[in-house]
């Protein structure tokens, strides 16, 4: 038995890193022969321990192998979570985020048991490679260099798809994947900065910009993981259809109207500033290198022309908790992060504040006062509410002056259940998802009755998709926009871009790419003021 301990060992090992290779994604499949297929990615590194005795190449191939593996297992979960390519140099800085998004989700128990899976492939690499060392070196040449003969002739049979397969080679494919991702990534930073300097309405002069807009507010106010499946799939269809129906019968008595459509948005399942630059800069930014050229290029977004035109720019960002220097080139001449709200209530799980304090404390910050009195507001905030992990629920308080430092919070009920229960169970996770979203438009509801007028053009944009384990699709990118204002004139050129009258909008609303939203907004609004007023 003890002689034999050593090889149980390699076996149980390479059983381990066969299964790591292949990355099965349930129990079910586990059982499969997906499952089992012969990585080669172990056999070169075999034949290199065989061939190259040291302690250096056999802690090469154990990098190595590691490398290959968090490459996979990035890749599959950003693919899971995000729908698009995992492009390492670039993505790598996003592990923090989905840490605490999984320490929110899942618990701390399963998330720090997820990190200690992923930091623990290299340490099983080198086991592997250690014992194969050991026991490669007492074994015949020829048993290692039959296997290799073995593993060539069943990957040459793969290749000709005669039969299942029994090889697999991801480590290898994702070595090439990140070259040629890292490589279009970074040709994407160009592609970006070429597509920002042709700018459809760089001439328009600053004494007709945006004058259709004169003395008007102007609120952006971002929905998070809201798409089009959040009022086309059940289970959400029917509370979302109900929400509007009531948010839209409140209008009518109070002289405001609505008008709605969809827009197309760069991402789905996270990365909502993917979004926010895209709509801000007019400049499809789809990926994390563009993005940080938007960040580096960012001189005439939509912040920037309404302080052009005598607007007061401020911007909100609640989730954002840690300083973010690069806010300084977004035009804005205010803004509000987590600590400057003035919260005193508790944080619900990874949300820092309820949307509904948000509104509250950013209207009487900068809409106190009457408009005669003050500069009118370009107004964006990136509501947070309806981000996972979709709990707690919270009842919208009225009247909103009982919000007052936001300490109200903690004495409200808190329905929905443990975070780690919710994503537990999928039917769960569907309903808590629904009723986070239902609570931002309830809350969005509330402000309008509160805050709209004549001299506010309210504008209401989803993000993006939730992850495709809620949306059940990764192909959908279309998100819902609505205009709401008590001024016709500033709803009329949305519906004569397509939109449909109301909160919902339908097959028949009119759908565009993001980058379109604008030059349209500004073209829409721009002009001499006899003509735009």
């Amino acid at each position: 038995m003890t002689r034999a301990w050593p090889w149980l060992t390699a076996l149980a090992l390479s059983l381990a890193l066969v299964v790591a290779f292949n990355q099965p994604r349930s129990m079910a499949e586990l059982g499969s022969l997906a499952a089992w297929r012969i990585p080669l990615e172990p056999v070169a590194a075999l034949l290199l321990v065989a061939l190259l005795p040291g302690r250096i190449w056999a802690w090469l191939a154990a990098f190595v192998l590691g490398a290959m593996l968090w490459l996979r297992l990035g890749d599959q979960l950003v693919w899971q979570w995000m729908g698009r390519p995992f492009t390492a140099i670039f993505d790598i800085p996003l592990g923090l985020s989905l840490v605490e998004i999984g320490f929110a989700a899942l618990g701390w128990p399963l998330t720090l048991g997820l990190v200690l899976a992923v930091f623990i492939v290299l340490p099983l690499a080198m086991a592997l490679v250690w014992v194969w060392q050991r026991r490669v070196f007492a074994a015949p040449r020829s048993v290692v260099f039959g296997l290799v003969a073995l593993t060539t002739a069943l990957f040459a049979v793969d290749r000709l798809q005669a039969m299942p397969s029994l090889t697999s080679a991801y480590g290898f494919d994702q070595l090439r994947l990140q070259l040629e991702r890292s490589q279009a990534a970074l040709e994407a930073r160009q592609v970006w900065h070429a597509a920002h300097a042709v700018d459809p309405v760089q001439d328009i002069p600053d004494e007709h910009l945006l004058t259709g807009l004169e003395g008007k507010d102007v609120l952006l106010l971002w929905i998070e993981s809201v798409g089009r499946t959040a009022s086309t799939l059940e289970p959400f269809k029917g509370p979302m259809l109900e929400r509007l129906a009531a948010f839209e019968a409140d209008l009518e008595p109070l002289g405001l109207e609505a008008a709605s459509g969809w827009l197309v948005s760069p991402t789905i399942g996270g990365q909502s500033w993917l979004a926010h630059a895209t709509l801000a800069s007019g400049v499809w930014t789809a990926d994390q290198p563009s993005h940080r050229q938007y960040l580096q290029d960012a001189r005439t977004d939509l912040a920037h022309l309404f302080a052009r035109a005598g607007h007061k720019t401020v911007l909100g960002m609640p989730a954002i908790v840690s300083p973010w220097p690069e806010v300084y080139n977004l035009g804005f001449e205010t803004w509000y992060f987590a600590d400057d709200f003035g919260y005193q209530g508790p944080p619900l799980e990874w949300v820092t504040m309820p949307d509904q304090y948000t509104l509250w404390a950013l209207e009487n910050a900068e809409r106190s006062e009457p408009l005669a009195e003050r500069r009118p507001v370009y107004l964006q905030v990136a509501l947070i509410s309806s981000h996972a992990p979709f709990t707690p629920d919270i009842p919208v308080v009225e009247p909103w002056e009982r919000l007052g430092d936001g300490s109200i919070v903690h004495d409200l009920p808190k329905d929905g259940g443990l975070p780690r229960d919710v994503w537990r169970d999928h039917d769960t996770l569907l309903a808590a998802y629904s009723r986070s979203v239902d609570y931002t438009y309830e809350t969005l509801q509330s402000h309008t009755r509160r805050y709209g007028n004549a001299d506010t053009l309210t504008i209401m944009i989803g993000d993006h998709e939730p992850a495709s384990r809620i949306s059940g699709t990764s192909d959908e990118r279309a998100v819902p926009i609505h205009v709401v204002s008590g001024d016709p004139a500033l709803l009329q050129p949305f519906l004569d871009w397509g939109f449909t009258p109301g909160m919902t909008p339908t097959e028949a609303s009119a759908e565009y790419p993001m980058t379109e939203f604008r030059p349209f907004l500004v073209q829409a609004f721009s002009g001499p003021p006899a003509v735009t007023n």
